[in-house]
């Protein structure tokens, strides 16, 4: 009696046991059947390598695409379409992460982009030239409270908001992504 007792205790643990875990795979999203979507008009980029950072979408369809971040270990390539930049603006040294664009009540199309040169943090200004298809370097936007900037809004005229990622302390190390302060500046 003993021994067929154990047994049935063992099988319903097992039943249990084996719900929770089909339980656990269902709410995980562990065993769902991924679907590819293929979006009509949409293109693939060649030569974005180590893909991009941060993209923006005009009304008319131009996409302003961030990609060829240098950081450490990567090595990225020239993407498919590069637009000619001018201005007084150090193309060397030229390392895009975060973007935003800003059209004023004129329609001029002003493009605001995370620059980190010598892996600091600045902020370029940029006007986009729709016939020339390039951009025309405004100014360098630098401030102290500008580290480690990740991402960037432009809200309007001379104001924009950026994201800087804070290194907070935890038990055994500093996380790069551990949190995030926006701050607001004019420019």
């Amino acid at each position: 009696m003993g021994k067929v007792f154990v047994t049935l205790a063992i099988a319903a643990l097992s039943a249990l046991l084996g719900e929770r875990a089909i339980n656990l795979r269902k709410r995980s999203l562990a065993s769902r059947e991924l679907v590819q979507n293929h979006l009509p008009n949409c293109s693939f980029l060649k030569n974005l390598v180590n893909g991009s950072e941060d993209i923006t979408i005009l009304d008319d369809g131009v996409a302003f695409i961030s990609a060829g971040l240098k950081y450490p270990g990567l090595h990225p390539e020239k993407s498919s379409t590069w637009m000619h930049i001018s201005g007084n603006f150090d193309l060397e040294s030229f390392n895009p992460h975060g973007i935003s664009v800003y059209i004023d009540p004129t329609d001029e199309i002003y493009l605001f982009v995370v620059n980190h040169p010598q892996h600091k943090s600045q902020v370029e200004l940029f006007i986009f030239d729709e016939e020339d298809i390039s951009l025309v370097h405004v100014k360098t936007i630098k401030h102290e409270l500008l580290h480690s900037v990740n991402d960037i809004v432009a809200v309007g005229g001379p104001s924009l908001r950026v994201v800087v990622v804070s290194r907070l302390p935890s038990s055994s190390s500093h996380s790069p992504t551990a949190g995030r302060t926006l701050r607001e500046g004019k420019t």
